[in-house]
C-alpha cells in the first residue's frame, strides 16, 4: 500500500527535492485512487486486507485467485485474470510463487494490461519477468513499477552501492528508471511486530 501511494503521489521524488532545498511542486502532480480500478492478484489474507483498504479509499477493486473466495462482495469482485488485466489502473501482486507455474508477470501478461497502468509487487520477486517490466516502462506501456521484492535480490542484501553501480545490469536499470520505478529492500515483514 505504501509503495503504491508513494508511486502514485510522487512522495519519494518530492522528498528528494526537499532534501535538495527545492520547495516546488513542479513535476509532482500525482493521481488518486478514488475512482480507479485496482486489481489484486491473490486474494489470501493479505490480498483481502489490501482490497478492503483500497475499497475504503474509493477504488473499485477486482481480484483474481485460483480459488473462489467467499465473503468479499462488500469490497471486491472476483474476476478472471484477463478481465483484471484489461480493466485495472493498478495491479498489485499478493500471490505465492509456485516454481512449476513459472512467472506470473510476463511479456504476454503485460501486453494484456491497460496502457499506463502501475504494477506493484510486494509478494515474491520470482513472480515477475524483470526484463519484460523494464521494456514496458521504457516503451510507456507501464506507467510505473513499485516493488518490495526482486528476482535475485539476495545479491543485494547487506551491500552498500553508494556512489557505485548495482551488482548486475538489470538491477541497475531498474534503479536508473526512477521515478517510474520505485524499489524498497524487502521491507514487507521487516517490522518489530513481525
Amino acid at each position: 500500500i505504501g509503495l503504491l501511494l508513494s508511486s502514485a503521489r510522487n512522495v519519494v521524488k518530492a522528498h528528494k527535492m526537499i532534501e535538495s532545498r527545492v520547495w516546488d511542486r513542479t513535476g509532482l502532480k500525482g493521481s488518486e485512487l478514488l475512482g480507479k480500478t485496482l486489481g489484486i492478484i491473490g486474494l489470501g489474507r493479505i490480498g483481502r486486507v489490501c482490497a478492503q483498504i483500497f475499497h475504503g479509499m474509493g477504488a473499485k477493486v477486482v481480484g483474481q485467485d485460483v480459488f473462489q473466495i467467499k465473503g468479499i462482495d462488500d469490497y471486491a469482485t472476483q474476476v478472471e485474470m484477463d478481465e483484471l488485466l484489461k480493466v485495472s489502473d493498478v495491479i498489485s501482486l499478493h500471490c505465492p510463487y509456485i516454481k512449476e507455474n513459472g512467472k506470473v508477470v510476463t511479456r504476454e501478461f503485460i501486453s494484456k494490461m491497460k496502457d499506463g497502468a502501475i504494477l506493484v509487487n510486494a509478494a515474491r520477486g520470482q513472480l515477475v519477468d524483470t526484463e519484460a517490466v523494464i521494456e514496458a516502462i521504457e516503451s510507456g506501456k507501464l506507467g510505473g513499477f513499485a516493488a518490495d521484492t526482486l528476482d535475485g535480490e539476495a545479491d543485494l542484501f547487506g551491500k552498500d552501492f553508494e556512489g557505485g553501480k548495482a551488482p548486475n545490469a538489470i538491477f541497475q536499470k531498474l534503479i536508473d528508471l526512477y521515478p517510474k520505478v520505485l524499489l524498497s529492500p524487502h521491507l514487507g515483514s521487516f517490522t518489530d511486530e513481525a
